[in-house]
């Protein structure tokens, strides 16, 4: 027998809205509740994933060029690795929550310039960003997308010829 909680899944029409009001509420604790997961291992995750994109993709340069996209950037540990990974090229950090984006604002250290912080839809990117960025990654979020799919039609959108999706 199944007991009744009270609890329901938001439909589909409004699980973004249901997700980015949760996640605006976990902010502050997001990167503990991280640790307390998977026991601090998101951490070394994180540091590889970051060393074998930067290792694996030849790019040129240009110091006004955005060439790393982290979508569904949540408080920063991707977007922050990329940016002090790779110090001459531009990092975009995009989430559609704002309270994630304080967090993330906050763990930046002063002279990190190389690092924007946008909100933003990952399932709508803007036009400007087709073809635009070497490596663009999503960590976690892909699993928080009301349309996984869609997402990832726009991260590959997102890509240089050649980019790579993390």
């Amino acid at each position: 027998m199944k007991k009744d909680t009270g609890y329901t899944l938001p439909a589909q029409e409004e699980k973004a809205q249901y997700l980015q009001k949760n996640f605006d509420q976990i902010a502050a604790a997001y990167d503990r509740f991280n640790d307390l997961f998977t026991g601090g291992m998101h951490r070394i995750w994180k540091r590889k994933t970051i060393r074998k994109a930067l290792e694996g993709i030849k790019t040129g340069t240009g110091a006004n060029r955005v060439s790393v996209l982290d979508l569904c950037s949540g408080s920063g540990d991707l977007a922050l690795g990329f940016a002090r990974n790779n110090q001459d090229r531009k990092v975009l950090a995009l989430d559609f929550s704002a309270e994630m984006l304080s967090v993330l604002n906050a763990k930046r250290p002063a002279d990190m310039k190389n690092l924007n912080i946008v909100q933003g839809d990952a399932m709508n990117l803007p036009a400007a960003y087709a073809g635009l960025f070497d490596i663009v990654s999503i960590g976690y979020g892909i699993r928080n997308l009301t349309d996984p799919r869609r997402g990832l039609d726009e991260a590959y959108r997102a890509l240089k010829p050649g980019g790579m999706l993390v």
